[in-house]
């Protein structure tokens, strides 16, 4: 398992009198500025439940033969645990998309039809994906953000931190730190076409404290074409400030095209956070690697 996290980048100032987007997010999750002055859970932006909820939940959710001179033979499961297997990376071989339909094991002779060779096409039963990117979010705030991904064809366990660093005009630095950390369920419509839906556990860190909650996801990745990769991919949950028993949304999405050239992928688009009624935006771009 792959957990990223993005380290504090230098010490931190906090001018709470002078704030800018940082702070309007962070008012929405702490509106009153300090744990020990928080209005009670009857604040209107927040969601109040009488459970206990906020915790995670679960989610798991033959050759055909043919007439001489042979044709091409279908592909189809070997060992009936999955008729899909992934590339080494995307395009790989010669071969169109990412998680393609698990090839026989003999294909046809280019040379003579009539002759089966060993299929030399590679196949993966398990990967992985790294992923660092950069958002400008304007007006002095950045994002820096490393994500990790481990898959096993149709189940993908993937992490991501994000860190923004916001600059104000004071002089003074803010600072707020997201992570999730979940499972998604690759749902291959077709082989450059895969669906994702999932959900996992989120973070939320300021100068406060921590936040902790639940996240759930869709998602796609689509292979038109070599070289391009576009990925898209929204989630939201809520956080849950467990001393007042008080919920806040927390999601995201992000929407990319890429260029990829064997395992390195070099994309851009346009990424938001979105903390309640703030959202945090701006143009991304990044490299990811895929082993």
């Amino acid at each position: 398992m792959l957990i990223a996290m993005v380290a504090s980048v230098g010490p931190s100032l906090h001018a709470e009198d002078n704030g800018g987007q940082l702070k309007r997010a962070r008012d929405e999750v702490r509106p009153a500025g300090s744990s020990s002055s928080r209005p009670d859970h009857g604040s209107s932006h927040h969601h109040h439940h009488d459970d206990d909820g906020g915790g995670l939940f679960g989610f798991f959710f033959g050759s055909t033969s043919s007439n001489s001179p042979p044709t091409p033979v279908t592909y189809s499961s070997s060992n009936g645990a999955s008729d899909h297997e992934m590339l080494p990376y995307p395009y790989a071989d010669g071969q169109s998309g990412f998680l393609i339909r698990k090839p026989p094991a003999m294909l046809p002779d280019p040379a003579d039809p009539t002759k089966l060779v060993p299929n030399t096409k590679r196949t993966y039963p398990v990967g992985a994906v790294l992923r660092a990117e950069y958002t400008d979010g304007g007006d002095g705030l950045n994002r820096y953000a490393v994500a990790g991904q481990a898959t096993f064809v149709l189940l993908r366990i993937e992490a991501e931190g994000h860190r923004y660093i916001e600059h104000l005009d004071s002089g003074a630095t803010d600072t707020l730190t997201l992570g999730t950390l979940g499972i998604a369920v690759a749902l291959p419509a077709h082989d450059s076409i895969t669906m994702l839906i999932g959900g996992g556990g989120s973070w939320y860190h300021d100068h406060y404290g921590n936040e902790n909650g639940w996240y759930l996801k869709l998602g796609t990745e689509i292979f038109p074409i070599r070289p391009l990769v576009v990925s898209a991919d929204v989630w939201g949950g809520f956080i849950r400030d467990d001393e007042f028993d008080d919920y806040s949304f927390l999601g995201g999405g992000r929407a990319t095209l890429g260029v990829i050239w064997n395992r390195f992928e070099l994309y851009g688009g346009w990424q938001a956070t979105w903390i309640e009624s703030v959202t945090l935006d701006g143009p991304t771009g990044g490299i990811r690697v895929w082993f």
